[in-house]
């Protein structure tokens, strides 16, 4: 094989890393300063699930529960497989603890 028969580069290894630096600049100036989730599958069905267990929970007779009873009550039963009896017995022990008897907080729908 003859050295003439060799393509030569089109552009010199200067050249080629003046060009990929303006580029990576070009980049940076363009990016948005949001994150892209184009990635994430448009679907409602979580968020349809949540407000179906909302609704089970907060019936006509529940309406006025405040938001610091129902949060943790949908997020226990949203994750009810997290719960253990080790858990459940320590909040059981902490609330009586503190003297919580239950009757301080209760749900008005009168």
């Amino acid at each position: 094989m003859a050295l003439d028969s060799i393509p030569r580069p089109r552009r010199t290894p200067a050249e080629v890393k003046v060009a990929v630096v303006a580029r990576a600049k070009e980049r940076e100036h363009d990016k948005s300063k949001y994150i892209d989730l184009s990635w994430v599958q448009a679907t409602s069905v979580e968020v349809e699930r949540l407000y179906s267990s909302t609704k089970c929970m907060l019936g006509y007779l529940r309406k006025c529960m405040n938001s610091e009873t129902l949060e943790p009550i949908l997020f226990l039963q949203l994750n009810w497989d997290l719960v253990t009896n080790e858990v459940i017995t320590k909040y059981v022990r902490n609330a009586r603890e503190a003297g919580v008897d239950g009757s301080e907080e209760y749900d008005n729908y009168m």
